[in-house]
């Protein structure tokens, strides 16, 4: 999984730095609902609290610790359409 880790870290500065959202929201959440988990529990498994996870849902943004988690948790076979669903785009900055 290192080179996930290096992806995550790169399309999560890409976000920072004006690039789209990545996290397909709607899906995540509904991996969540199937396996008959809450947030809560999801961000309380990650080690992560209630806010935290909440914001970074909002903001589509998770670090790679913790997708590999939620992978692992949720039993995530495609994590690709959940975690790098939409475009991804850069701004320039220049």
């Amino acid at each position: 999984l290192d080179k996930l880790q290096k992806v995550c870290y790169n399309l999560i500065n890409l976000k920072r730095n004006g690039g789209d959202t990545v996290l397909n929201v709607q899906e995540l959440k509904a991996a969540i609902v199937r396996k008959g988990y809450t947030q809560s529990d999801i961000a309380n498994k990650i080690g992560i609290s209630s806010k935290t996870f909440g914001n970074r849902l909002k903001k589509g943004a998770f670090r790679s610790d913790e997708i590999e988690l939620m992978i692992d948790i949720l039993e995530i076979s495609d994590p690709m359409f959940i975690f790098f669903g939409n475009q991804v785009t850069l701004k320039n900055t220049k």
